[in-house]
């Protein structure tokens, strides 16, 4: 059986972003920006309404 060209879901690391961090100069709210800085510069942006 050949192997799918692309991962699954499952096999990816998508990020999930506390908004509510990002306003908080903490060493949290700090953490949270470095993962969205990440995030966007890996995946780009996709929003769910």
């Amino acid at each position: 059986m050949e192997k799918p060209k692309f991962k699954t879901v499952q096999e990816m690391d998508i990020p999930a972003i506390d908004l509510s961090l990002l306003l908080s100069s903490s060493d949290d709210g700090r953490e949270e920006l470095r993962k969205l800085h990440s995030a966007l510069s890996t995946w780009g942006t996709l929003i769910n309404n």
